[in-house]
């Protein structure tokens, strides 16, 4: 468990992967590469991997911008 240090990160999305993986490029930036090819699909799957990744509830974690883009910005709370 990494802990939250900063509440606000900068998610770049590659849907339809072979594999789920989170890589982390430091400064809050993180490349998130999920299984799903659907926008709400996705969504869900990131909020779970971060979930996992961070070791918060998933009710703690919000997509607060890029709801139908592979550009998103998360908010944990």
């Amino acid at each position: 468990i990494m802990g939250v240090t900063r509440n606000i990160y900068t998610i770049k999305v590659r849907p339809s992967s072979s594999q789920r993986k989170i890589e982390n490029f430091g400064n809050d930036r993180f490349l998130v590469k999920v299984t799903s090819s659907d926008n709400n699909t996705i969504n869900i799957e990131v909020i779970e991997m971060f979930s996992i990744y961070f070791g918060v509830p998933k009710q703690r974690i919000e997509i607060i911008s890029g709801f139908e883009s592979n550009d998103k910005i998360l908010k944990i709370d």
